[in-house]
């Protein structure tokens, strides 16, 4: 597992989700994308379903505009957004942006792992790669 360098409470509840779908038989943790530049180069290389987690966290709207060039360029890609508040306007972009689920922060276990297993059901070929994408600071 990919440790984070910040102390920022929203990161460590990022690790949190991740350390819990990382029990979970039906997934493949990828490397952490730690920059929203460098996600579509790293995901377009990738082969099988993939579940992107993009947080907003960090630059909203640089996440909101690699989030709608995957949605727009990769197939294979589902989407699902992640930030710290239900604030129903970043809801409602992030869902016009093309983010199949929105996950607020801090996570309700039970609703994310059920979000997750939904895609490895969905593709009984192969097991979906989990990668999260985050803008980290420096």
């Amino acid at each position: 597992m990919t440790a984070f360098r910040s102390t920022d409470r929203r990161l460590t509840k990022l690790t949190s989700l991740r350390q819990q779908l990382e029990k979970e038989p039906a997934f493949f943790i990828e490397t952490r994308v730690h920059n929203y530049a460098d996600a579509f180069d790293h995901l377009r290389n990738k082969s099988g379903p993939i579940v992107a987690v993009i947080d907003l966290n960090r630059d909203e709207e640089r996440a909101f505009a690699v989030a709608a060039e995957i949605k727009l360029k990769l197939s294979n890609v589902h989407l699902v957004m992640t930030a710290p508040d239900d604030n129903p306007q970043t809801l409602l972009r992030a869902m016009r942006t093309g983010a199949e689920e929105y996950l607020s922060q801090p996570f309700n276990w039970q609703r994310g792992l059920e979000v997750f297993r939904s895609y490895s059901k969905e593709d009984q070929t192969s097991i979906p790669r989990l990668v999260e994408v985050s803008n980290e600071a420096k």
